[in-house]
């Protein structure tokens, strides 16, 4: 899920590339001035495309954030003068297992966490936790790589 809004110094022409809706402050009255404006998020299909407004269909998997507002900025500059795009990876996160104190996924607000992190989230490891032997599994486009890691190694 990405949410994506451009802004630019002509509020008009910026307004094209941007989805809204309106969230009814209270659903059992179809009462559109009682609600609030949200933006939409853009959900990337199992074919790794947004359907962005304006630009159409885009290819978006495999791209970093960073890379993909690069592609953002270049193709609606073309309709507007220095477009300032925020993006957000909105449903990013980790599965933090095993020998932890608080296992589950945690979401995260941005595309990257360290491990040390992730246990901070987990509320770090149990005492019986093996400290030099962690798994770090990573899926990147479906393909998925594992890793060991010893946390009690000093890194200088």
């Amino acid at each position: 899920m990405l949410y994506i809004i451009v802004s630019a110094d002509d509020t008009e022409a910026a307004e094209q590339f941007n989805l809204s809706s309106i969230k009814l402050t209270n659903p059992g009255r179809l009462d559109l001035s009682q609600g609030q404006q949200v933006n939409q998020l853009y959900l990337v299909n199992e074919a790794g495309y947004i359907t962005f407004p304006v630009l159409g269909k885009m290819k978006v998997s495999g791209l970093t954030r960073s890379e993909l507002l690069k592609v953002l900025e270049e193709k609606i500059g073309v309709y507007i003068k220095d477009p300032i795009i925020n993006l957000r990876i909105n449903n990013f996160k980790v599965s933090v297992l095993g020998e932890v104190n608080a296992p589950g996924t945690y979401n995260i607000g941005s595309e990257r966490i360290t491990l040390i992190e992730a246990l901070a989230m987990a509320k770090d490891l149990t005492i019986h936790g093996i400290r030099n032997n962690i798994l770090i599994i990573r899926e990147i486009d479906g393909i998925k790589s594992y890793n060991r890691v010893d946390i009690t190694r000093q890194i200088l």
